[in-house]
């Protein structure tokens, strides 16, 4: 099972030492497996960052980047005007991918995504059987909800066999609009008290920062019903766990916000959790310096595959 969290900056969980109970499923999780202190994406946006982390390659060589010559257009695929000036170039068709390496083992391989770079049409899904892409029609993505009750129907129907779950949370991106019952969850800590402003509204720092732990807890709570159900099907204790993250993001630090254009500290250090089968490594931490593109190999290693 490998899990990626969209925008999710690793200072901002609880097993990474924030205050703030924006991981407590996560947090479990690390108390299973082994957290890795140094982790770092290869880019600083989506598309090439899980390119390197499905493949094991950098950046500059499995082909998925920015082109303003590209041929893929962001806004090709989904329905929002300002997209439509966003091309790309996406994953160079020999290269392999974990979920092909599995396939071609004989694993079922479902992918279950939720931001608009993850569409089909930018390569992500090779190896894949089932890409589930559905509701993805605006930049926003679509939520944790209906992501998680998606992949644990396709976990229910292939459970009996060997099987690659992927599955991406989208949540924590901007424009930063929880829910509205989780919209207020951090508010008391922001000077001048709740309400938060709603969507589209202007917002302060300290705002913008509880809206975004929002966030985060919001896709931690939905992340936690997919290990609920690998627990429930009894695959939790042979399974292994994997979840990291894309990239983070600047939130006000170094005068600017967002993500991509730079390489700063809060765009590039992500979590990095790894749950072995049978729990080995149990509240374990490491402070070996890894990259996203170690997973794909250090995972076909201890399959003894290719």
């Amino acid at each position: 099972v490998l899990v990626t969290l969209d925008t999710t900056r690793a200072d901002r969980l609880g097993c990474y030492g924030y205050a703030r109970a924006t991981s407590p499923r996560l947090d479990e999780l690390c108390a299973d497996g082994t957290r890795y202190a140094r982790a770092y994406s290869t880019s600083s946006w989506t598309l090439p960052a899980h390119a390197s982390l499905f493949t094991g390659a950098y950046t500059w060589s499995h082909g998925a980047r920015y082109d303003p010559d590209g041929p893929l257009v962001l806004g090709d695929s989904i329905d929002h005007g300002r997209a439509s000036r966003y091309r790309a170039r996406g994953l160079a068709p020999e290269i392999e991918t974990l979920a092909s390496r599995l396939a071609d083992a004989g694993w079922a391989t479902g992918g279950f995504v939720a931001g608009p770079w993850m569409k089909r049409i930018f390569g992500l899904d090779r190896g894949f059987a089932h890409w589930d892409d559905e509701g993805i029609d605006h930049e926003n993505g679509r939520r944790a909800e209906a992501l998680t009750d998606a992949a644990i129907a396709w976990l229910r129907a292939n459970a009996a066999q060997p099987v690659f779950l992927f599955a991406n949370y989208y949540d924590a991106h901007s424009p930063y609009e929880p829910p509205a019952d989780w919209r207020d969850r951090f508010a008391a800590d922001v000077p001048g008290g709740a309400p938060l402003p709603g969507p589209g509204e202007a917002m302060t720092l300290a705002q913008a920062n509880a809206l975004y732990d929002a966030e985060i807890a919001y896709a931690d709570a939905h992340l936690g019903r997919l290990l609920d159900e690998l627990r429930a099907l009894g695959l939790y204790d042979a399974a292994w766990i994997v979840v990291t993250a894309d990239h983070g993001d600047v939130i006000g630090e170094h005068g600017t916000s967002g993500h991509g254009r730079y390489l700063w500290e809060e765009e590039i250090r992500v979590p990095l959790v790894v749950k072995r089968p049978g729990q080995r490594d149990a509240h374990a931490t490491s402070d070996v310096p890894v990259q996203l593109n170690d997973v794909a190999p250090l995972l076909l290693r201890e399959l003894a595959l290719p």
